[in-house]
């Protein structure tokens, strides 16, 4: 029994040393990622009864923790799709810089790039929602704008949580996996 209990205890303490070599929160962009939304996260899981850790993830994997280009330039953190009559992102043509492995949109970073190293794309419309303010959403202006400005940048994400809350987490949603959802936690909630 004690040796059952010994080698129990190793393969335990093996598992969590392990993972910790894989877990995310070891990178900087992670942890600065989360650390500027957990806030309204908990506020919007608060106010619409839904678990603050799964919209963590969600927001996490969808963003590429918040490095995607589309999370970027829209804030649109949960890769929320446009309802009719929300403004998308247009199709763009930026470059993919070859050895930086990622596509550039700022025209400050392009300028610093080698001609040689950038690779030129036609990036098809996203049907994503542009949480910019107007006159800037569904438009190709200003691609910087939440880049430079935490204000709007902050504004953008917690109106993409909201939205993920209200109009896709809802009972009237056409989604049957988020209507199940709604129905659920309200369940819970009881």
């Amino acid at each position: 029994m004690k040796k059952m209990i010994l080698i129990l205890s190793l393969i335990l303490l093996s598992i969590e040393l392990s993972a910790s070599a894989y877990s995310f929160r070891k990178y900087n962009h992670v942890k600065e990622f989360y650390k500027s939304i957990i806030d309204d996260v908990v506020l919007v899981s608060q106010k619409h009864h839904l678990p603050p850790a799964a919209l963590l993830a969600i927001a996490g994997l969808e963003s590429g923790y918040g490095r995607g280009y589309v999370s970027q330039i829209t804030g649109n953190i949960l890769s929320l799709g446009a309802f009719k009559g929300d403004k998308e992102l247009p199709v763009l043509y930026l470059p993919y810089s070859k050895s930086k492995q990622m596509l550039v949109y700022d025209p400050k970073e392009i300028r610093q790039i080698s001609k040689n190293d950038l690779s030129w794309k036609k990036r098809n419309q996203s049907y994503k929602r542009d949480y910019r303010p107007l006159p800037f959403a569904g438009t190709k202006m200003n691609l910087t704008l939440l880049k430079y400005n935490d204000l709007l940048k902050q504004r953008a994400q917690k109106a993409c949580l909201n939205d993920f809350a209200t109009r896709w987490i809802s009972k009237i949603s056409n989604i049957r996996v988020f209507k199940k959802a709604r129905i659920w936690t309200d369940e819970l909630v009881k």
